[in-house]
């Protein structure tokens, strides 16, 4: 059906008139004060942290956030924000269990409020305890409110952090020295716990880098995080050059810094490699922990049983008392993990663990064993458990773990700390190799069954020693950092320590190089730098 011309004209000066007259309604509404009925229905998104919460009329502009009390306390230092539809507010205003709170855009009015709320509120939570989140203001007259119901942490905290002082970590591979603070005052160094004035002055130092000469200077993050039981809970990190600015922005997080803190610096490359790592305990002034230099104080714990060796360094292990006679920890409790295969437990199956401090052996520590949910103490000379039987139960299913705990360390004469020593053992049937390739031999599971030692001058190339528990085929490669495999060799080895040569012309220049000895019972790695 064809439209004549004239209606096409009719049609357009109809929509016209309609579209002009609702423009008319609404300015008339406007002149005679009447409200404006809104287009569209508002819905506001509340924005904290990691959690989200919707307000619309459909909720009647109100919602429930569920969260535990640690998560709670990293939220009092994220800024909220509010999404109004079409964007973020420029500014939030609400009120925290009768605080008021308000977060602008590009000011610092919510982060000059943190240590108020923090010691106010954050650290007097516990859970099951209901917060109240009211006066959100959305648009000027429609008010939100948020119930946040605190829960407890269903499952143990996993001490990711290991906050003991021999977890420090310093890269020789990039650097020869790192002074941060005022090391010829504080002798940082050589220290582990701080008092509130020696961190603050410590940081106010710019971090100083001096590289290995192959390397040379790269360009490098700073960070420095705090954290609570072992959490992370604030943390900034920002390239040396705006270093200033970012210990100027720490002012307002004082409040992390009170006795009892962790507080982590680490520095890294633009590439994310990990160059340098420090925790600072922050003590109060009067604290005799201050007064203890690793050099002078700590001493070396090691444990020897079957193919299973640990070597921790810098231990205090010391007691001392406060003021008021209180018990203070020189020594934070850490777990440990280690992984190991079925094979590996033949020879624990009669020997006793072997300890030693300082070098010396400790035939009278007393320890606890764990296995299948049953716990036994082992005393000084006391024969060890029959482990055969329920080792055997448990490998009824080729695929199964089993894990044997050492922890609960007593020795004559030492404070021993709380540590525990959990050893993983695997039973899968391993009857391949991981693929020759850099990536792959890096992320393999170590074995103690094969031992790959440091390359040493022979003649005129070099000689790698390797020790092996068990008869195996095992390829011996070595690769540049780049992934470049420049030598391999084959060869079955029987039970026993063995020299293998390595030409010279492999390495071709100084620098860094990785060595693997890759076998069906894992892989025995060393990353060597040839000067």
């Amino acid at each position: 059906m064809k439209i004549k011309r004239t209606h096409w004209i009719s049609l357009y000066c109809t929509a016209c008139f309609c579209l002009l007259f609702s423009v008319w309604v609404r300015a008339y509404q406007v002149a005679d004060g009447s409200p404006v009925a809104p287009l569209t229905t508002a819905k506001y998104i509340f924005y904290w942290g990691k959690f989200q919460c919707d307000l619309s009329p459909a909720n009647n502009y109100s919602g429930q956030l569920e969260c535990t009390v640690p998560e709670f306390r990293q939220l009092l230092h994220r800024t909220p924000y509010l999404w109004t539809g079409t964007g973020m507010a420029a500014q939030l205003s609400f009120k925290l269990e009768g605080y008021t709170v308000h977060a602008t855009r590009g000011e610092n009015d919510y982060t000059a409020l943190i240590g108020t709320l923090d010691e106010a509120i954050g650290q007097k939570v516990e859970p099951g305890q209901l917060l109240r989140i009211t006066d959100i203001e959305l648009d000027g007259q429609t008010m939100g409110r948020i119930d946040l119901v605190l829960q407890a942490v269903s499952t143990p905290v996993q001490n990711t952090l290991q906050p003991t002082p021999w977890s420090n970590y310093f890269n020789v591979n990039y650097l020869e020295k790192v002074v941060w603070g005022r090391e010829d005052i504080y002798d940082n160094s050589n220290r582990d716990f701080f008092s509130e004035t020696e961190f603050w002055q410590s940081i106010q130092q710019l971090p100083y880098l001096e590289w290995v000469p192959y390397v040379g200077p790269q360009p490098v993050n700073a960070g420095i995080q705090f954290h609570n039981l072992w959490e992370a809970v604030f943390g900034m990190s920002s390239n040396l050059d705006a270093y200033s600015q970012m210990v100027e922005s720490l002012g307002s997080y004082r409040h992390l810094t009170k006795p009892g803190a962790v507080i982590t610096l680490n520095l890294h490359t633009a590439q994310h490699d990990r160059l340098f790592e420090k925790n600072m305990y922050i003590v109060a002034d009067d604290d005799p922990r201050l007064a203890l230099r690793r050099n002078r104080d700590t001493h070396t714990l090691e444990i020897k049983w079957g193919g299973y060796k640990e070597k921790i360094e810098n231990l205090y292990l010391l007691k001392l008392t406060d003021a008021r006679g209180a018990t203070l920890v020189t020594d934070p409790p850490a777990v440990v993990n280690r992984t190991m295969r079925k094979l590996e437990r033949k020879p624990m199956l009669t020997e006793q663990p072997e300890f030693r401090i300082d070098g010396q052996p400790v035939p009278d520590m007393v320890f606890r064993l764990s296995t299948q949910g049953k716990a036994t103490v082992i005393n000084s000379g006391q024969p060890m458990p029959d482990l055969e039987i329920p080792i055997a139960q448990e490998y009824a299913d080729s695929f199964h773990l089993l894990q044997i705990a050492l922890d609960s360390f007593h020795v004559p004469g030492y404070e021993m700390p709380d540590l525990h020593f959990v050893l993983n053992f695997y039973a899968m049937p391993q009857n391949l190799r991981v693929r020759n390739q850099l990536e792959s031999l890096k992320a393999a599971p170590e074995s103690t069954l094969v031992k790959l030692h440091e390359p040493a001058k022979a003649g005129d190339g070099y000689a790698v020693d390797i020790e092996v528990l068990e008869e195996t085929d095992a390829k011996l490669s070595v690769f540049t950092p780049e992934g470049e495999n420049l030598f391999s060799l084959d060869n079955k080895y029987p039970p026993g320590r063995h020299t293998v040569e390595l030409p010279r012309m492999i390495f071709r220049q100084p620098g860094r190089y990785f060595l693997f000895l890759n076998t069906v019972f894992g892989v025995a790695r060393q990353e060597w730098v040839l000067e």
